[in-house]
């Protein structure tokens, strides 16, 4: 299934777009923790748990994208264990990265958002949005 449909589908059966309601909606236990300044945020899954740890450093808004980033890997890839992969695989784990980011950019930014700023650049849309241009490239 398109990720754009599965955040429609939470976004429609939760009534938010709210990363924190829907983390909460979805019983996936939210802490903000102290961690390693290299490490936004991350996802663990353990005995039907899940629990997403956002470093206790960044701003809101930021705890907002990484807590959407994160959900994306909880609804997208349930029961996967990104560091179980990196260290007993050969597998890479930029496909999860990136379908988790797509989650994120599609719950946080819609398609309303977008359509405000036609005739703009990718740059000048991201700058006015105050988002990362990257993040605004995996929308368009």
């Amino acid at each position: 299934m398109e990720i754009k449909t599965i955040v429609n589908r939470l976004v429609e059966k939760y009534q938010t777009k709210d990363p924190f309601v829907l983390a909460s909606c979805l019983n996936i236990s939210t802490n903000l923790w102290p961690l390693h300044e290299n490490i936004q945020g991350l996802y663990q899954n353990f005995k039907r748990n899940k629990f997403i740890f956002i470093n206790d450093n960044l701003l809101y808004e930021q705890q907002k994208i990484v807590l959407a980033h994160e959900i994306g890997h909880a609804v997208l890839h349930k029961g996967l264990n990104v560091c179980f992969l990196e260290a007993n695989t050969f597998f890479i784990k930029n496909k999860f990265e990136t379908e988790a980011n797509r989650f994120a950019v599609e719950l946080l930014i819609t398609d309303e958002m977008i359509y405000r700023f036609e005739g703009y650049t990718v740059e000048q849309i991201a700058t006015a949005m105050e988002i990362d241009v990257n993040m605004l490239k995996l929308k368009l």
